[in-house]
Formats: C-alpha cells, structure tokens, sequence
C-alpha cells in the first residue's frame, strides 16, 4: 500500500506520466493523506498469501487401542466411579494400573495360559487354511494420561510376553482388573 495525497490523484495535467510508487514506500506530502489499494483480481496483483498457523510444539499423538465394547463400558464405570470418590484417573491410567497389577498372569497368559490359542493359531487341513468366527465389534479409544515413553514401556510387554496386539494386551489385562463385564439384557453375543 502506498500513502499517495489527494492533490496528486486530482491533476489537470494530462501530459505528465507519473509512475507508480512502489507499495511499501510511502509518499510524503503535506496535504491530506489517501490510501491507495490494488483490489484483489486487478491485472498484476496477486491475492496475498494466506499464513497458516504454525504448530505451537510437536504435535501429540495418543496411543490407540480397539478393545470389546463391554470392556469399554466397563472401563468408563470405573473411571466415572473413581471421580466421584474424588480420584481423578484417565483410561490411561487405569489401563497401566490393569497391567501393573497383573503382570506376573499376564507375562504367561500367552504362553502358557488360555491365550496361547489366540497367539499361535495355525492352519489345520492340507491347505492349512482354517474358518473362525469374527470376533465382536471393536472400540476404538485413546489411552489418555499417558506418556509415549510409558506407552512404548507397554508395547515392549506386548513383543516380550508374546500378545498379539497391544489392544489384546490391554483388553486382557482390564477384564483381569476390572472383572468380566455383566452381560446387558438385549446386548448381542
């Protein structure tokens, strides 16, 4: 934008070719002061630049794991019941507290317990091809509360103990903690 006074856009000499000033340097004159603009389409303007916001640090990702949605409601009772007592615990806290607490079952559930079935599941049959059922829905949720390197300290115990998954591993340790959830009336298999 260049400031440009009245008196020079108002001229009666027509003879004078005068050249544009530059935008960034302003026209000093006595007289009143004018801004002049370029509207956005004009011939040899660009539309300025638009400036996204930069990221204010590193973005955060939280880990995520698919669990059953009984072990989901189950897990939201007990946080919903912790807050009333006055403790304020996240899923991911109370997620770390289910491994902490059953770590000595869950180091051998996949190796010696009724999950080596879902660990090391081969084909049967000449083509070693086998049918199952498809296993209920899955959740999704985040383990809030958590930090990335508590959240890599879990997926370390997921390839040392053998789980499949880290959603199995935390689906495994919160029945174990929480107890198996009460089947609700109306609710599918």
């Amino acid at each position: 934008m260049a400031k440009v006074s009245l008196k020079s856009l108002v001229t009666d000499d027509d003879d004078e070719t005068t050249e544009d000033a530059p935008d960034s340097v302003p026209v000093q004159n006595t007289d009143t002061s004018v801004t002049v603009t370029n509207p956005v389409g004009a011939v040899g303007h660009t539309a300025p630049k638009s400036r996204g916001r930069a990221p204010r640090g590193p973005i955060k990702t939280i880990a995520t794991v698919y669990t059953g949605n009984p072990t989901f409601q189950r897990l939201r009772q007990h946080v919903a019941g912790c807050k009333i007592k006055g403790d304020i615990v996240s899923y991911g806290v109370v997620t770390l507290l289910a491994v902490q607490a059953n770590a000595d079952e869950l180091s051998r559930y996949w190796t010696e317990g009724p999950g080596r079935e879902t660990a090391g599941a081969d084909g049967g049959g000449m083509f070693g091809v086998t049918v199952r059922k498809a296993g209920p829905k899955k959740v999704p949720w985040q383990l809030h509360g958590t930090t990335s390197e508590q959240v890599e300290l879990l997926d370390g115990f997921v390839e040392q103990w053998g789980a499949p998954s880290r959603s199995e591993l935390v689906e495994v340790a919160l029945t174990m903690y929480l107890g198996p959830a009460r089947r609700v009336r109306g609710q599918a298999r």
